[in-house]
């Protein structure tokens, strides 16, 4: 996640640090922007062909003009939507798209709650996305808890954003926790 304090009410790494983990190996990143204008960032993190770049709609001036920016670079390239905006903003890039992110809680810090309307959305984009024959993946951000992980993949949702809420759970073995979640989806 790159935030800048506008959109979302946080900071994150800023270009030094993830270009010098750059340095030290090739393989891809996945960049989400959670900034205003990112296209005005898009250089400073030096992207590569296979790179994943993600945009928020409610961000961007000229989606499909970064869009296309962003594949000039060899990147694949996906949208995020926060809760409240409609899959209806992709009606005419969604042919574009490598991915969807839908934020399952608003823009901020770690530990918002899950919106239960997002289940609802991630079930119409699944729909969509069979109804256009496309191939897009569905990513859930946001309190991808163990509670709610099987909600959120029944719903629909082919990826994951683990974070505080699911992976790095406090006094627990990552291994563990692992484990847990590669059993809860075999579940779903």
């Amino acid at each position: 996640d790159v935030t800048d304090g506008k959109f979302a009410p946080d900071f994150t790494m800023g270009t030094s640090i993830i270009n010098m983990l750059r340095e030290h190996t090739q393989l891809p990143f996945d960049f989400h922007f959670m900034v205003e204008e990112p296209r005005n960032l898009f250089e400073t993190f030096l992207p590569r062909p296979g790179d994943t770049v993600i945009v928020h709609q409610e961000c961007v001036r000229n989606l499909h003009r970064d869009l296309v920016y962003l594949k000039s670079y060899g990147c694949k390239v996906g949208v995020a939507l926060c809760p409240a905006t409609s899959i209806a903003t992709l009606d005419y890039i969604l042919d574009d798209l490598q991915e969807v992110l839908l934020l399952s809680v608003d823009p901020g810090f770690k530990g918002g709650t899950l919106v239960p309307n997002v289940l609802r959305k991630v079930s119409d984009l699944k729909n969509l996305i069979i109804d256009c024959e496309l191939e897009i993946e569905i990513v859930a951000d946001g309190n991808v808890s163990l509670k709610n992980i099987p909600k959120i993949v029944s719903a629909g949702a082919t990826r994951l954003v683990l974070g505080s809420s699911g992976l790095f759970i406090k006094d627990h073995d990552l291994n563990k926790a692992l484990q847990e979640i590669k059993k809860i989806i075999s579940m779903s």
